[in-house]
């Protein structure tokens, strides 16, 4: 019976140990927790005392700068933000986290609406009549505008990004409008397609003017972007110059036909050196995705004097072909570019 009762007390003195052990981890677990959601809690708020900071100074950026300016700022958002108190009221800038409010008052009115969601944002800062607007958007463009200098006959090629800062598809579809049918624009691969969440998409653009193209011109690239929330959109205005005479040219400067799915041809191109020196190392190349896949490739040209060689290049329309595609064929030598715009009716659309 004695060695029993020894027993039982051990087990009885380990059972307090642990006891008094487990107290004391929960104790540390807790003060711990306190710590790091006191941690957290001030990232937080530095955060979102930054993001009012940067909201401000484009405000105030695009406000000195006049009227039609716009800006795009991207935003890191915390979790935990309240909407319903987060604004745009009068002259400030007003975000609420945890019962604290975090503010920026400017000299000048605001209008529009402030993002809530947790992680990457977008907005539009512009100026108008006085006053600024800040707008959530969920995509932008890298670039505002183009300022194009071309000689008669000539291409450019340029770039513009655009980047999905929402968390959900957007689908885009691009228009352009010019003020003369001298000079024109292709996209590619496309005018349409869908940006998925946090993705971006490189557009290839060519610029072109006609031989009988001279003095200024202007434009715009309407991009417009749809989600489940509504349009957003952004217009790029489009300036350009073309003087002198294209050392570098291809004719005919176009292929607008239509065409039956399945079907194969070919086209003559007559590529000129308009200059009165010789010309080296022309290489070719087709805009990326349809139709310009559609088209041969062509062999360089090493050399080329002063006047005119012709060229054939093949194509295909693919049997499951139907619509309007549209994109470009050019010749480069590292410095001069010639192109052929692409606008192909598949299908008698």
């Amino acid at each position: 019976m004695r060695r029993l009762f020894f027993k039982g007390q051990s087990s009885i003195e380990l059972l307090v140990i642990l006891s008094v052990s487990l107290a004391a981890f929960a104790g540390v677990v807790f003060f711990a927790n306190q710590k790091i959601g006191g941690f957290n809690s001030s990232v937080s708020e530095t955060q979102l005392e930054q993001t009012v900071e940067l909201l401000a100074n484009a405000s105030r950026e695009v406000f000195v700068q006049g009227d039609g300016v716009e800006k795009i700022v991207v935003l890191r958002l915390p979790g935990g933000i309240d909407s319903e108190s987060s604004r745009i009221e009068n002259n400030s800038i007003i975000y609420s986290l945890s019962g604290r409010a975090f503010f920026k008052t400017l000299e000048f009115q605001l209008e529009g609406s402030l993002p809530s969601n947790p992680g990457t944002n977008a907005v539009k800062i512009s100026s108008l009549n006085n006053s600024v607007s800040i707008e959530p958007v969920a995509f932008s463009p890298d670039k505002s505008s183009f300022f194009l200098r071309l000689n008669k006959g000539s291409s450019v090629q340029e770039f513009l990004v655009l980047k999905n800062h929402s968390q959900s598809l957007v689908s885009i579809s691009m228009q352009k409008q010019l003020s003369s049918e001298d000079v024109s624009a292709s996209f590619s691969p496309s005018s349409s397609f869908d940006l998925n969440a946090g993705s971006s998409e490189t557009i290839q653009m060519l610029f072109s003017s006609k031989p009988t193209a001279s003095g200024t011109y202007a434009g715009k690239i309407t991009v417009n972007g749809s989600t489940a929330q509504g349009i957003d959109y952004f217009e790029i205005p489009l300036f350009f110059e073309v003087s002198g005479t294209g050392v570098l040219a291809v004719f005919p400067s176009e292929i607008s036909s239509e065409f039956s799915p399945g079907t194969a041809g070919s086209r003559l191109l007559s590529l000129c050196n308009n200059s009165q020196a010789m010309l080296s190392n022309i290489s070719f190349s087709r805009s990326t995705g349809q139709p310009g896949e559609w088209f041969s490739q062509l062999e360089p040209v090493d050399f080329l004097q002063p006047g005119c060689i012709d060229r054939t290049v093949d194509f295909f329309i693919p049997s499951n072909a139907s619509g309007v595609y549209s994109g470009f064929l050019t010749f480069s030598d590292g410095f001069n570019v010639a192109s052929v715009d692409l606008n192909l009716s598949v299908g008698g659309s």
